[in-house]
């Protein structure tokens, strides 16, 4: 399912924040969000999502109008993950993943037989299965973002939206966190995430859209958009992006490192 943003722009009072935002994601398609504090991403987000529509502009999902559709119809095709999450009752990871079917009942039932069946599954094929009686507070950080992917795909929604999904991870659950998303890009999702990590971009994403003061400095494939002066611009650090010998990998090395 493709989401299409045409020219959007956003306001907090007369403080702009996003302006003449415009791009697409097909299915299947990873896009990597990247951009400095304060650049736009969350507002973007919160804007596709549904959670601040007061916006100019168009967003499509599934070639539908987003303000058309409505909150709760929406909820059934767009997921959001975000950076963190901290419950206030220390819910089992099972618990966690069935609250992502909550759009699935009505109002007044609670989740039967077919979402209790749909959030096994989707523990088993993240492979978080022997996790789902344990409480959610006491899992690790890369757990706890692999639970809350889970609950976004017991949602079946066709597009996740992702806030920094490797954020205060350690390297390893980078790795497992990131490659499962690429996976997921491959069974056909759309995903888009936000990133300040340039690697992360260049390894696992198809395109990038870079932000900066709530507009588009560059978008594009991520080989073609990471550059040594977009990192410059975006985060005002001198880098040299370089690729393996005779291979198409690429990555950015820090200036300093460079020059010693």
């Amino acid at each position: 399912m493709s989401v299409e943003v045409r020219n959007l722009s956003f306001s907090y009072g007369k403080r702009e924040v996003l302006s003449n935002i415009s791009f697409r994601a097909e299915a299947g398609e990873l896009i990597a969000v990247m951009g400095p504090n304060g650049a736009g991403k969350s507002t973007l987000f919160r804007c596709i999502l549904g959670l601040s529509p007061k916006y100019d502009g168009e967003i499509y999902i599934g070639g539908q109008e987003a303000r058309r559709i409505g909150i709760a119809k929406l909820a059934r095709h767009v997921a959001y993950i975000p950076q963190s999450h901290s419950p206030v009752f220390n819910f089992s990871v099972f618990d966690i993943v069935l609250m992502g079917t909550t759009s699935q009942v009505s109002a007044v039932n609670i989740p039967g037989r077919k979402q209790v069946d749909l959030a096994n599954t989707v523990l088993k094929d993240l492979g978080i299965e022997d996790l789902k009686h344990r409480g959610y507070m006491q899992i690790s950080g890369g757990e706890r973002q692999l639970t809350m992917i889970a609950r976004a795909l017991a949602q079946r929604a066709n597009i996740l939206i992702m806030d920094e999904p490797t954020s205060n991870l350690d390297y390893g659950n980078q790795l497992r966190i990131l490659s499962t998303i690429k996976n997921l890009t491959n069974e056909g999702y759309t995903i888009i995430v936000s990133t300040h990590n340039p690697d992360h971009a260049l390894f696992f994403s198809d395109k990038v859209l870079a932000l900066s003061n709530g507009r588009i400095v560059n978008h594009g494939s991520s080989v073609d958009v990471i550059s040594n002066d977009l990192i410059k611009q975006l985060y005002d650090v001198d880098v040299e992006v370089k690729s393996l010998y005779e291979s198409n990998v690429r990555f950015c090395i820090p200036k300093s490192v460079t020059d010693t």
